[in-house]
């Protein structure tokens, strides 16, 4: 499932000088990397930070000439080294930098596989910079079409992917993609804000509205649903542990334990501010009896940014005290042997160290804690890891919504593989390494996930599959032409072609000895071929469960079959199918079948 992802790293020192940038971004890509490549340079990478410099140099109006862009795979999935360094060459391509100097640098040392891209804006005979006009939309466009041309999935973007004249090109999102984002923020289904991430996630804690359990959320929007007032709010809310706080131009709900906040539009749309000020009139804050905590949290928080001030001031003084002595040093010893001059620096370095050591030890950095403010880091482990990274996929799940038909891409299906699942009300499953390797995983709720896997077992694709409450199945596989879909043991003498997922399920129950291959209706040369590859010399047959629509299966495999028979359904297994409608599969390990 080797979709890709483009992101650029901006640059937090613009006033350096190229130099810097360019040794300082090389070094960190190339120094863990696993194999780098250059272009338009001389020499190894090593070498590349100067001959980049020099080229800079021939357009010195320009402000920032390195460009910092990284290619990100998902999880689970493992494209080769010689595959990373086309996508990144295509990559540069579509932004027209093939002439310019760059670095291309693969790294393994993630959860997800990635290549940082340093590229030198610079031309190296013209001196002219690279537009970086609407870079955002080019990158995609270039992901896009790298997937196209590896015969990978397309990953999530802004755009949607169009073929206009045998080409890849971006379109605008339709309508009902713009519908099912509004109503995913009327739920509360919006992102974190970055503020958020930075202090819960790199901390280690869950954000505020994942620490809420569904019944604390929905007692917070009924306290605001009943509430006439902005007083009444504030008293409802209060009884709940929470405050809503205006906070810029929007507001935050935030826990008066821990501090924790959340904006207030990720309880739903109706619940942010302008939402609240059309219903209730202008903003009031709390009274002051209910105001006493926070204000307490504020002066704690002014006495630890007080405290680090202070000791910033501390050093401050100690290194200008440091700088003077030095210069009185130097015009001291200015008519000295150079032994004894250098004698007498080294003594006051090593007494400057020490005073610098005294000031750090009786002055340590300020912690939240010390001033309670904050936390403890929460411990580590693969379930909590997990829970942060699909955060995004369990609040869905919480709603109930995981299998509706609005959002449901290639994206969302990754990480629902590989994702924890609800089970339960709050309880979580944390898939291993061996139920990912299984035919397919059990979701929960009479729904399953059934893996379409390329020529090197690698997922790219993933039928959905639910049971309706009358025993239908209703099949979402939005990536059905680009790999197959297997049941039952891979050593069998049969196999049963078919090109439908819910026919498939069907006939792997009711024939458990055989291999079934769910194909496309009409699958392109690179599927025939892995067909072609996984059948070998056994014998199959190719079964539709109405009149055509395995017709162009049928034509497309028996030429490269040896032994292909075409058959119905019905003609094939009789009332069998009447027997195997009462089996029912209950457990993921029933359900991974051989």
């Amino acid at each position: 499932m080797q979709a890709v992802l483009a992101k650029v790293i901006h640059s937090r020192r613009r006033h350096k000088p190229s130099a810097v940038s360019f040794k300082a971004l090389i070094d960190y890509c190339c120094g863990k990397a696993c194999i780098v490549v250059t272009g338009n340079l001389a020499g190894d990478w090593r070498d590349a930070a100067l001959q980049m410099r020099v080229c800079a140099g021939r357009n010195a109006r320009l402000r920032d000439p390195a460009y910092h862009l990284v290619l990100s795979w998902g999880d689970g999935e493992q494209p080769r080294d010689a595959e990373i360094i086309a996508a990144a060459r295509l990559v540069i391509r579509e932004l027209d930098g093939a002439a310019y100097q760059y670095v291309i640098a693969v790294h393994r040392d993630r959860r997800n596989v990635h290549c940082h891209i340093v590229l030198n804006r610079v031309h190296p005979l013209t001196g002219r910079a690279l537009s970086l006009s609407h870079d955002y939309a080019r990158l995609e466009l270039g992901c896009r079409r790298v997937e196209h041309a590896f015969g990978w999935p397309p990953d999530r973007g802004r755009f949607k992917r169009a073929y206009i004249h045998g080409e890849i090109e971006l379109a605008p999102q339709t309508a009902k993609h713009w519908d099912a984002r509004r109503d995913a923020r009327a739920a509360g289904l919006r992102p974190d804000p970055r503020a958020q991430r930075g202090r819960d996630l790199r901390g280690g804690r869950f954000p505020l509205r994942d620490r809420l359990t569904a019944t604390g959320l929905s007692r917070l929007r009924r306290a605001i649903d009943t509430a006439t007032s902005w007083s009444a709010l504030h008293v409802r809310l209060h009884a709940c542990g929470m405050r809503y706080l205006r906070h810029g131009p929007g507001a935050r709900i935030e826990d008066q334990d821990s501090g924790g906040w959340m904006p207030a539009g990720q309880l739903g749309t109706g619940y942010a501010l302008p939402t609240l000020l059309s219903r209730l009139g202008d903003y009031v804050p709390a009274s002051d009896h209910l105001a006493e905590s926070r204000q307490s949290r504020s002066d704690r928080r002014r006495a630890y940014h007080d405290a680090r001030r202070a000791r910033r001031n501390a050093i401050h003084d100690l290194q200008t005290k440091h700088s003077h002595e030095r210069r009185r040093l130097a015009t001291t010893v200015a008519g000295m042997h150079r032994i004894v001059a250098m004698s007498f620096r080294h003594a006051l370095r090593q007494q400057q160290i020490e005073d610098l050591r005294h000031l750090r030890a009786t002055q340590p950095v300020p912690v939240l804690s010390e001033f309670g403010l904050g936390g403890a880091r929460e411990p580590s482990d693969p379930c909590r890891q997990s829970r942060l990274r699909y955060r995004h996929v369990l609040r869905r799940l919480a709603l109930q919504d995981a299998t509706s038909e609005s959002e449901i891409d290639h994206t969302y299906l990754r990480q629902l593989w590989h994702g924890p699942t609800l089970d339960g009300v709050s309880n979580l499953r944390v898939p291993d390494k061996e139920r990912l390797a299984a035919g397919l995983r059990d979701l929960g709720n009479k729904t399953i996930l059934l893996p379409r896997r390329g020529g090197r077992s690698g997922a790219l694709g993933y039928a959905l599959i639910t049971e309706q409450p009358d025993g239908a199945l209703r099949v979402m596989d939005p990536q059905s032409d680009l790999a197959l879909c297997t049941l039952g043991p891979r050593d069998a003498r049969e196999c049963i072609i078919v090109a439908d997922t819910r026919l498939g399920i069907q006939c792997s129950l009711e024939c458990p000895d055989c291999l079934v291959i769910v194909a496309s209706s009409d699958p392109p040369c690179r599927q025939a071929e892995q067909a072609c590859d996984l059948v070998g010399d056994r014998s199959v047959t190719i079964i539709s469960g109405h009149d055509d629509d395995a017709n162009d299966l049928f034509e497309r495999l028996s030429p490269m079959l040896r032994d292909c028979r075409h058959r119905s359904h019905a003609y094939a297994y009789g009332d069998r199918s009447k027997r195997s409608a009462e089996r029912r599969v209950t457990d993921e390990t029933a359900m991974s079948f051989p």
